[in-house]
């Protein structure tokens, strides 16, 4: 693995741990882009929470490709990655990442109602405080990079890098 590939690694496992400008991802799937929280790094994966019953989740049923952006603005370094995305059906790892979230991010499942759907003023939503039933609509989304896409605006002429996993993420240097 190239210095550069363990960078990026790096950074993004840091975002997970604490705020940093890679912690905030946008994910896209099928339709637009969405902002999502980094959870978890486990090279060449990484984790993000969310709602079993959301769009995205039955996008990526249909077509499992999936693309992640993280930027770093005060830098200029723009990190675009590719790959699959899967749901996590391991008990076991789905328990334990719940289990490691706060109070905030398990309120973030007591919608009664699934995400994105119509309200109006007669709606009821009253959250759910039932830790099973939110445990329920807790996904853990994985997704396996396949390519890193390593943009840096930050140095003179501007420097862009792709890596692929199967060539052993090495830094091929392309047109920014």
């Amino acid at each position: 693995m190239t210095t550069l590939a363990r960078t990026v690694w790096d950074q993004l496992t840091a975002a997970t741990h604490q705020r940093t400008p890679f912690t905030l991802a946008w994910v896209a799937t099928g339709s637009a882009p969405r902002a999502m929280i980094l959870r978890a790094v486990d090279a060449p994966e990484l984790f993000l929470a969310t709602d079993r019953r959301s769009a995205k989740c039955a996008e990526l049923a249909a077509d499992p490709r999936i693309g992640v952006t993280v930027l770093d603005d005060d830098a200029g370094v723009q990190v675009r990655l590719r790959g699959v995305g899967d749901l996590v059906d391991d008990p076991v790892l789905r328990r334990r990442a719940w289990d490691s979230f706060g109070p905030g991010t398990r309120a973030l499942f007591s919608a009664p109602l699934a995400p994105g759907t119509p309200i109006d003023e007669a709606t009821d939503l009253t959250p759910d405080t039932d830790d099973a039933t939110l445990f329920d609509r807790f996904a853990w989304l994985r997704i396996r990079v396949d390519e890193i896409d390593h943009l840096d605006l930050g140095v003179p002429g501007h420097r862009r890098h792709l890596m692929r996993r199967d060539d052993g993420w090495a830094a091929r240097r392309v047109v920014p």
